[in-house]
C-alpha cells in the first residue's frame, strides 16, 4: 500500500507591524471543507486585524478511511470525506483571535453542522518569524540572548 499526501500551501500577509507588547497571543487553528468559507475568513481576518495565516489543502481522517475495502460501504460515518479540508493557522493577539473566533463559529455555524469544520485556539508563549518577535508578552528588541 503506497501512502499519498498532497498539500497545497498559500501564504496571505499585510505585512503591517502589530503592536505585541503585552499581549497575549494565540494560534487559531480552523479547519474547514468549503473554501468559500476560507475566502470569507480571510476577508474576516482582516477587519479583525489578523494580517496573515497559511493555508493547506488536505485529506480528513474520514477521506484515508472511507478509501479502505472494508469501510467503502459505511461513508455515513464519515460526512463530508470527499472533499478536501483546508486547514487555516493563524497567529494573533488574543482579542482579535477571540473576535475572529466568534465571527467563524457563527457564520460557519460550527457546532450545528460538524461535518463542516472545526476552530480551536492554543496559547503560545513564543512566537517568532512574525513582524515582531514575541516572548511571554513582550517584544524582542534585538536578537541577544540571556
Amino acid at each position: 500500500m503506497e501512502a499519498k499526501a498532497s498539500c497545497t500551501i498559500c501564504w496571505y500577509a499585510l505585512w503591517s507591524k502589530p503592536n505585541w507588547e503585552d499581549q497575549n497571543v494565540l494560534l487559531l487553528v480552523t479547519i474547514l471543507k468549503n473554501y468559500h468559507d476560507v475566502e470569507s475568513l480571510m476577508l474576516a481576518f482582516l477587519e479583525f486585524g489578523i494580517t496573515g495565516s497559511t493555508i493547506i489543502e488536505g485529506k480528513g481522517m474520514g477521506t484515508v478511511l472511507a478509501q479502505q475495502p472494508l469501510l467503502q460501504t459505511m461513508n455515513d460515518l464519515f460526512p463530508g470525506a470527499d472533499k478536501s479540508s483546508y486547514v487555516v493557522i493563524s497567529v494573533g493577539q488574543q482579542d482579535n483571535i477571540k473576535r475572529c473566533e466568534k465571527w467563524a463559529n457563527n457564520a460557519f455555524r460550527l457546532n450545528d453542522s460538524p461535518a463542516s469544520g472545526i476552530l480551536f485556539t492554543i496559547a503560545l508563549n513564543d512566537v517568532f518569524g512574525i513582524a515582531n518577535n514575541v516572548s511571554s508578552g513582550e517584544t524582542l528588541s534585538d536578537n541577544t540572548v540571556t
